[in-house]
C-alpha cells in the first residue's frame, strides 16, 4: 500500500534556512513547495492550496506572516500552520496563535525536533 507524501509549504525569506528546511523535509518524504516573500507565497497559494502544513516565518518581504496567516486560513483552511521565527514579541506570537496558527517553533531550532512537531501535527488523531 502506498500513501501519498504530505504536502508542505515553506514560507521563509532566509535562503539558507529555506533551502535547509526544503531539503530536510524532502529527505523525510514530504512534497515541498517554497516561497521567499509575500507575493511568491500568494502565487503558490493560488495555484496549490492542498497543503497539510505550512511552515511560516513572521518577517519577510512584502507583508509577513501576520498578513499572510488570515489568507492561508481562508484559502487553505485545513492546512496546519506552524510559525517558525526568531520573533520574541509575546503579543505577536499570541496574535498568530489566536489567529489560527497551530504551533510556534523559535529560531534557531533543532531540525529533528521540528520534524517531530511536524509529524505529530500531521499524525491521524484517534477517533473518540
Amino acid at each position: 500500500m502506498t500513501t501519498e507524501e504530505p504536502r508542505v509549504l515553506v514560507v521563509e525569506d532566509d535562503t539558507t534556512v529555506r533551502r535547509m528546511l526544503v531539503r530536510f523535509l524532502k529527505l523525510n518524504h514530504f512534497q515541498v513547495l517554497e516561497a521567499s516573500d509575500f507575493e511568491a507565497a500568494l502565487q503558490v497559494i493560488e495555484q496549490h492550496c492542498d497543503f497539510e502544513l505550512v511552515l511560516l516565518d513572521v518577517n519577510f518581504p512584502g507583508g509577513g506572516g501576520q498578513k499572510l496567516l488570515p489568507i492561508l486560513k481562508e484559502k487553505c483552511g485545513t492546512a496546519k500552520v506552524v510559525i517558525v521565527s526568531a520573533v520574541e514579541e509575546a503579543q505577536v506570537m499570541f496574535d498568530l496563535l489566536a489567529g489560527g496558527a497551530s504551533d510556534f517553533i523559535p529560531k534557531p531550532f533543532d531540525i529533528t525536533r521540528l520534524l517531530e512537531k511536524v509529524e505529530t501535527l500531521l499524525a491521524p488523531k484517534p477517533e473518540d
